[in-house]
């Protein structure tokens, strides 16, 4: 077919004619027009591959029909791999940026608001307050959620709650084995206060490094490591706890009442109460395991 369509028509073709004139039969020649030139090209097109196909063995015909299936497939095979090229480009570009805006976040404290917690009990919003715990902490917090990115979907293992308290606290923990913890303690917000003589090295302020904790607060534990982490609170009674002193660094705080009873919710739970009576603290039977990120 190929070399039938490639066949060069003259611009010019003669047709013989017969005219009779004085008696006489005269074969003439005349110019055949474009309309004429047309329908012959086409009809010698349909006769040249009506011959070619009558031609043609059922094995032949068997060889065609098998060419054009593989010759389609491979067509479509190509062009679902492109397809799928393209969605893998487009899911990494797009992870690649996320990683990048969330880079940018923990690179820069002042574009970060705090972090949200979320469990199966549902959300827990937590406003960061360096204000009153220095950027120490909160740099903390920051590095694990960059830690804990890339790995089981944004899923902490070593970030549960574990311990509640009723209209006391819900206590848990917040860690990843590639973070160094946190050993910087928030200064004495009490202008007045007077630290005694002599003072451990991480606690220059000897007991004082927060303010009078009050419902909503959330700081590192104190019965834990340095305090400074990585264990940490949420306050939940009605009033300031005065008996607790200004002994915790308080990094964040929940300002909504949604968030509140998520954390109060937890009170309900069932308790470990062989781990209770070893403890001397309310333990969850089940701990609550909890994924996050930065707003």
């Amino acid at each position: 077919l190929s070399r039938l369509f490639s066949d060069t028509i003259p611009s010019l073709k003669l047709e013989p004619t017969m005219r009779r004139r004085g008696g006489l039969t005269v074969t003439a020649h005349t110019p055949i027009s474009r309309t004429k030139r047309s329908r012959h090209r086409k009809l010698s097109l349909i006769r040249t591959f009506y011959a070619s196909l009558t031609a043609a063995t059922p094995k032949r015909l068997e060889l065609a029909a098998l060419a054009a299936i593989l010759f389609g497939g491979a067509i479509l095979l190509a062009m679902s791999m492109c397809s799928s090229s393209n969605a893998i480009n487009s899911s990494a570009t797009r992870n690649k940026g996320s990683l990048r805006q969330l880079s940018a976040q923990v690179r820069d404290l002042s574009t970060v608001q705090g972090l949200i917690i979320h469990t199966h009990l549902g959300d827990i919003r937590i406003h960061f307050t360096p204000e009153l715990a220095g950027e120490s902490s909160i740099k903390y917090i920051m590095d694990v959620v960059q830690a804990v990115s890339g790995k089981r979907n944004n899923v902490c293992q070593k970030c549960i709650f574990y311990r509640v308290e009723k209209q006391q606290l819900l206590e848990g923990i917040i860690a990843d084995e590639s973070v160094p913890e946190n050993k910087v303690l928030g200064p004495c917000p009490d202008p007045n206060y007077i630290p005694p003589k002599k003072c451990p090295n991480n606690g220059p302020d000897c007991g004082c490094h927060g303010p009078i904790m009050t419902k909503g607060m959330v700081a590192w534990s104190h019965h834990t490591g340095n305090g400074g982490g990585p264990d940490f609170i949420i306050n939940t009674n009605e009033k300031p706890v005065d008996y607790w002193g200004g002994h915790h660094t308080v990094w964040g705080e929940i300002r909504d009442d949604i968030s509140l009873k998520v954390v109060e919710s937890a009170e309900e739970l069932p308790i470990d109460v062989q781990r209770t009576i070893q403890t001397g603290m309310i333990m969850l039977e089940e701990e609550i395991e909890f994924s996050f990120e930065l707003f």
